[in-house]
């Protein structure tokens, strides 16, 4: 496999996006992100309720699906009224991934290199 290379491009891509991504916020569309968050932790944070009452009435344990499901609700309304937070967290978890990635993948291209060209 003389292609290791591909890995280490792709390496390289991933944390340059991340780091890009860190500094350079998309200025368009930023709402959309905040809008699409809050509503899946809305979403998520009902289904996570009824989930917990369904738990309850069969008996068994419901208390950790119940707490999450609260959360995620509660966290819906703080995504909507501190949108440069969620709009932070966003972009650090994409930065945060692109990064390790990015990473992983570049020592993954060395790792192949060398078992290629020992």
């Amino acid at each position: 496999m003389n292609h290791w290379w591909v890995l280490l491009l792709s390496g390289l891509v991933g944390v340059g996006f991340g780091i890009g991504a860190l500094v350079y916020y998309p200025t368009l569309s930023l709402t959309f992100g905040v809008v699409w968050v809050a509503w899946w932790l809305m979403f998520t944070g009902i289904l996570g309720i009824y989930g917990a009452l369904q738990e309850r009435r069969m008996g068994v344990q419901w208390g950790w699906t119940m707490a999450f499901g609260v959360l995620s609700a509660v966290a819906s309304v703080f995504a909507l009224l501190a949108p440069p937070v969620t709009l932070a967290a966003i972009m650090g978890l994409i930065a945060g991934f692109a990064v390790v990635s990015g990473i992983a993948l570049i020592i993954g291209a060395f790792k192949l290199r060398s078992i290629v060209n020992p």
